[in-house]
């Protein structure tokens, strides 16, 4: 997972990713942080059931940017709280 995730940060014009279901390890993780903070065009995010924990989570939301539409980050095993409430708190 983490090669392919380095390979899409080559992509310029990237504009959804979709991950879900596939678990991601502490180095995949970091790789997808980078590629989401350069991924200028992104409009779609799903990182769903991907076991990311609630403080790659709160990373994660915190890269965001306002161009995205959709952020799908369910079962991700957060405490009862929104991905969003994370950042905002």
């Amino acid at each position: 997972m983490v090669e392919l995730i380095k390979a899409l940060q080559k992509c310029e014009k990237l504009r959804s990713i979709t991950v879900n279901d596939n678990w991601l390890k502490a180095g995949a993780t970091i790789e997808l942080l980078k590629l989401v903070e350069t991924s200028k065009n992104l409009q779609v995010l799903n990182v769903s059931d991907c076991n990311m924990g609630q403080e790659n989570v709160i990373k994660l939301a915190a890269t965001l940017k306002s161009g995205l539409t959709h952020f799908m980050c369910n079962y991700n095993e957060c405490e009862n709280r929104s991905p969003a409430a994370l950042v905002l708190t």
